[in-house]
């Protein structure tokens, strides 16, 4: 402009997001998430990376040598499941139990999970007229 001064916008900025509508979108976010399953049993000296935010999935990280692990990955859509085991698994049916009650004790608490979801979602998309 000749005088020097900025132009002002025309649009106005967009409005912030309600408690509501955070939530609803948090929730949906976490219901997206749920889709796959993994369940790993390591017999062992294991230290936890600590879960930092809602879209990254936790991680194992094994301090010193590994011992024996197991790691199951289901799609719980497809129905699709990979699963990889060390040896100590496949020779020790104690090991193979203790993980299998481990991906039992997960679809155990994935459905309680999916419950209480579905039902938060239902009563925020009332409250947010969705």
């Amino acid at each position: 402009m000749p005088d020097g001064t900025e132009a002002v916008p025309t649009t106005p900025p967009a409005a912030p997001l309600n408690l509501a509508d955070n939530a609803l979108d948090r929730l949906r976010k976490m219901v997206d998430g749920l889709l796959t399953l993994r369940v790993t049993t390591v017999i062992g000296t294991v230290a936890a990376v600590k879960l930092t935010d809602i879209d990254t999935p936790s991680q194992i990280t094994l301090s010193g040598p590994p011992g024996e692990v197991a790691s199951s990955s289901i799609n719980m859509l497809l129905g699709d499941c990979s699963t990889v085991m060390t040896k100590g698994f496949v020779e020790n049916p104690a090991y193979a139990q203790l993980h299998k009650e481990a991906q039992e004790q997960a679809r155990a608490v994935r459905k309680e999970t999916m419950e209480m979801l579905q039902a938060a979602i239902a009563m925020l998309a009332g409250r947010a007229g969705l």
